[in-house]
């Protein structure tokens, strides 16, 4: 009998257990933390974040949310934007943001990040990308190959060397000015109107395959 008694109470705790554990993972999965108290603030103000400033913001809040404009902010920190999955357009322009992790914004159709203090910028995720403006940070390294839906694209004052445009064959503005280029092969990009590839380490640019090009600036100070 006290054997039976044990086994039975063994068995009440166990499940009383895995009853809390489950609200704790409920709890876990209802918010996500935003860090940095500009980006909560602005997220307020946007009128997405609906439970305050309480370094949260509930995941049904983020998940509604298509389009974001949050630019001079004075943000730092992004860390939370990954939970906003239905995200079309993103506008975080003119703050001193380091990191963005856009890996899961998968519908981002217009990217505008330019002004930051960006050193690298993941957008391989982002099938449906149509518009990037990622001007005047500090990036290295842009890989664009995955961007086929690319149209405009503004990365000039960075320090990028290279870009591999052969699979933006519908891109039609692409400003690339003052960075650390020494080649750009553009033979691909047949629907190019503006180029603007000035302040680089180019000697020569060959756009004869670009007979929709109408302006192009080339050359240095």
């Amino acid at each position: 009998m006290k054997i039976i008694l044990k086994l039975i109470l063994t068995v009440l705790i166990f499940s009383s257990c895995s009853k809390n554990n489950n609200i704790e993972k409920t709890i876990e999965i209802t918010e996500i933390k935003i860090p940095d108290i500009n980006f909560e603030q602005a997220l307020i103000d946007y009128g997405v974040d609906t439970n305050g400033l309480s370094g949260t913001i509930l995941i049904r809040d983020a998940e509604a949310v298509t389009e974001l404009v949050i630019q001079d902010k004075s943000i730092t920190n992004m860390q939370g934007i990954e939970a906003f999955v239905g995200l079309k357009t993103l506008v975080c322009s003119y703050n001193n943001i380091m990191n963005l992790d856009i890996t899961n914004n998968l519908l981002l159709e217009t990217l505008i990040c330019g002004n930051n203090q960006l050193f690298d910028l993941n957008v391989t995720n982002l099938k449906h990308l149509i518009y990037l403006d990622a001007a005047d940070n500090q990036i290295t390294d842009l890989d664009i190959s995955h961007n086929k839906a690319l149209v405009y694209l503004d990365i000039s004052l960075n320090q990028i060397s290279h870009l591999d445009l052969d699979y933006n064959v519908g891109l039609k503005y692409m400003y690339v000015f003052n960075n650390q280029f020494t080649n750009l092969d553009i033979s691909e990009n047949v629907a190019l109107i503006q180029l603007y590839c000035e302040n680089n380490q180019l000697f020569s640019v060959d756009t004869s395959n670009n007979i929709a090009l109408k302006e192009l600036s080339y050359g240095n100070d």
